[in-house]
């Protein structure tokens, strides 16, 4: 059934009105530009699409709707019955990326494809072979592509080990660096919830590929958003503010929502159609340099936001900014190229008969460069770990530039002892415009205990520009705070002087509260710093009669004398902010964990008292699996920024510091983890920073717990046998035992004659 709607276009051009979207916050483009992708050619590689669907249905190429699988066109995916009942990726990939009329694309005029190739039953044909399929006959590719390894909707996952680029697949129908057709330029969506790293859309790690994140209507990241130095860019996502699809039900079908990254991989493919009309002439180094030097800094007061030594602002989770189409299109109408790039690789390896390199010891290793010119620039690093042994968790690599550009290469996986990883590849754009000649250095530094394998060979390969662009150009803009609090007020009133909030304790404030709003939907709770600009969820709620919220549990990781406490309604209809001062009070002197107890996972909740100095070893049974802690730090920022900012929690055997398993928190100062204790008699549970790249760092907190042996009352083993039984055996056994002697001694009659003793005994 077709959706009738009105569309809103806030990811166009976002007017702060509708949706609770700020001004602004948009990729800053006019559908009736001049520029429409004409004669740029997108293909959507995934799930299919309908050959016939209305919003394209007059730029159809039907040479490009294949099913790869089968090597077949088709008019309409198989199983479509199936997945119009989910979101169909690449219909509405294509629709936001180039379609007309009721449907405001990005590049409308362009022509556009869908490649088939996984089904519902989890049949894929190789990656690699899809790509290179016909690909003389488009111009720009939507690839959504994950891996499955994280079961049960867990948002950290087991590492794929990556499979090597063929170099066919490099030279000839990836880059076409001969010059003489259009580079392919594939669009990856930064995936989120399922994945903390971009590690895990693996075509997200093949170099030159544009990883896009997603940022809503307000300009904030996506919670769980993927983050990493591999990000390039993002683009508006569906959050609160629906964008909408392409349905596959049938050839007139739209739908309410297109959510995910997936759609700001959609709009920056249709963005890169628009900058290939306005200029045929830019190359891959064009296509990353010009969107980077005029992307916009969202959220630009977070603590993640970095310059390399060319100039360019970075932030990992959202790459260089969110696209600035209008500004991008002027820069491209008058862009000198910078032509065509090449690659270099230098090589570390390690005899470990003669020394060991152990990653995560503060090991440095130092690549050498030298191509010859000096203004050879950098336009994406690929760094390939190969081990005798990986066994991690997460890993925490820094390179740092000739330059002195310094950017953590992060990665953040579940740890799994019985994946035998030998192979890790860690990508980055962070160094976008660094010159390359001079020492490169990976350094690896110890935020933990533990022990993150054996490295045997270290490659580093750069792919560069041949020229330098003009650092003047660069011109990122700052954009507005996305906590910036919305204008209603008089929806709840807090008391003029709240009590105090006192760190490790439970909190109540009374309130006065307009009762129409509790039917808000969306409602979230924050402490913030002063201006503004930093914040923390918090688990606070309401009472039942509104009257009063309730915190179970004041964080107790912060140094200050005060914080703001936010209530905010994001739900259209029932909009507000309200906010109170109040006073902190963290009363602990030093870091370290004061409570840690062990319970079932059905009763995982603190019974007994918080120590007054830090623990340093426990005691629990193995039949509670659950363990809850109260840790203390004594940090100056409110930080909550993704994975960069939060706390690793990790179980590591005492023996020889192997990572039994690993998981990532909101810095808050409460641990509660279920199903965790280990068969191990003894091990460490150890909280840590989860970058090495923090803005404020602390060491490590430990507690050394045993698992305390049961015993129980004694109750001897009782046998099945009763005396009756145990007296009938007997008589028996000796029935038989006569029986048989009777036997043998009237066959030992019946032989007398023969003269072998030996021969009648054997008998």
């Amino acid at each position: 059934m077709t959706l009738l709607f009105l569309i809103s276009t806030w990811w166009i051009q976002n007017d702060g009105k509708d949706q609770l979207g700020i001004e602004g916050e948009d990729i800053n483009w006019k559908l009736n530009s001049s520029y429409t992708g004409k004669g740029v050619r997108i293909v959507a590689m995934g799930d299919g699409a309908r050959l016939d669907h209305k919003v394209y249905a007059d730029r159809a190429n039907k040479k490009l709707f294949v099913n790869i699988i089968e090597t077949v066109n088709y008019k309409e995916p198989p199983n479509s019955s199936i997945q119009y009942q989910r979101e169909n990726i690449s219909q509405s990939s294509l629709a936001l990326a180039a379609g007309s009329g009721i449907f405001p694309g990005i590049a409308p005029d362009a022509t556009v494809g869908a490649f088939y190739f996984f089904d519902n039953q989890t049949q894929a044909e190789d990656l690699q072979y899809t790509i290179c399929y016909n690909s003389d006959q488009w111009d720009i590719a939507i690839l959504s592509y994950q891996y499955d390894l994280c079961h049960g909707g867990r948002k950290f996952c087991a590492y794929p080990e990556p499979d090597s680029l063929k170099e066919e697949m490099v030279g000839k129908c990836l880059f076409n660096t001969n010059g003489k057709t259009r580079p392919k330029l594939i669009v990856v969506p930064v995936e989120h919830n399922q994945a903390s790293d971009v590690l895990f859309t693996p075509p997200a790690r093949w170099p030159l590929v544009f990883t896009i994140a997603g940022v809503n209507n307000r300009g904030l990241p996506l919670d769980h958003g993927s983050e990493g130095a591999g990000v390039f860019l993002s683009c508006p996502v569906a959050d609160r503010a629906a964008i909408p699809g392409a349905g596959v039900e049938s050839d007139e079908s739209l739908t309410y929502n297109f959510t995910t990254p997936n759609a700001s991989a959609a709009i920056f493919a249709g963005g890169l159609a628009v900058l290939l009309e306005a200029n045929p002439n830019l190359t891959i180094p064009d296509l990353l340099f010009i969107p980077a030097m005029t992307a916009d800094q969202v959220q630009p007061d977070s603590l993640l936001w970095n310059n390399n030594s060319f100039g360019l602002k970075f932030n990992r989770r959202v790459g260089f900014g969110r696209l600035n189409l209008g500004k991008a299109v002027e820069y491209a109408e008058h862009w000198t190229s910078l032509g065509n790039f090449s690659s270099k690789s230098s090589v570390y390896e390690v005899d470990l008969g003669k020394e060991t390199k152990t990653m995560g010891d503060s090991k440095n290793f130092t690549l050498n460069f030298n191509t010859g010119n000096d203004d050879d620039t950098v336009l994406f690093i690929q760094i390939d770990l190969q081990g005798a042994q990986l066994s991690f968790a997460s890993l925490n690599p820094h390179i740092l530039s000739p330059d002195g550009s310094d950017f953590e290469l992060k990665i953040l996986s579940e740890s799994d002892r019985e994946m035998k990883v030998k192979n890790i590849q860690l990508p980055a754009y962070a160094f976008l415009g660094d010159r390359v000649n001079g020492n490169w250095t990976l350094v690896f530094n110890k935020i933990d205990d533990a022990f993150l394998g054996l490295v045997t060979k270290i490659n580093i390969t750069i792919f560069y520009a041949h020229n330098r662009p003009d650092t003047n150009l660069i011109n990122q803009t700052r954009k507005a705070n996305p906590f910036k609090p919305l204008p209603y007020t008089n929806v709840l009133i807090f008391p003029d002087n709240p009590p105090p909030m006192i760190a490790a304790q439970s909190w109540d404030v009374s309130i006065k509260f307009n009762e129409t709003y509790k039917n808000s939907n969306y409602t979230l709770m924050f402490l913030q710093n002063e201006n503004g600009t930093e914040r923390t969820k918090v688990k606070a709620e309401f009472s039942k009669d509104y009257k009063q919220i309730h915190l179970n549990y004041v964080p107790s990781v912060f140094n200050l004398t005060e914080l703001y406490f936010v209530v905010e309604s994001l739900d259209p209809l029932y909009p507000y902010t309200a906010t109170t001062k109040v006073s902190y009070i963290n009363n602990f002197k030093e870091d370290g964990i004061y409570l840690l107890e062990a319970h079932p996972d059905n009763d995982c909740t603190p019974k007994g008292n918080i120590s007054d100095t830090p623990i340093k070893s426990a005691e629990i049974l193995f039949e509670n699996p659950c363990i809850v802690a109260y840790y203390v730090l004594h940090l100056n920022r409110v930080t909550d920024d993704g994975y960069s900012s939060s706390i690793t929690q990790s179980i590591i055997t005492s023996e020889n510091q192997v990572i039994l398993n690993r998981t990532f928190i909101r810095n808050l100062g409460m641990v509660q983890w279920k199903s965790i204790v280990p068969s191990n008699r003894a091990f460490k549970f150890q909280l840590s920073p989860s970058s090495s790249g923090r803005h404020e760092m602390f060491s490590p907190i430990t507690v050394e717990i045993s698992v305390k042996e049961q015993y129980g009352p004694y109750k001897p083993a009782i046998s099945p046998f009763k005396l009756w039984n145990l007296i009938f055996m007997i008589c028996l056994f000796v029935f038989s035992f006569i029986l048989l002697f009777k036997i043998f001694w009237t066959k030992g009659i019946k032989l007398e004659g023969y003269t072998n003793a030996d021969e009648v005994a054997l008998i």
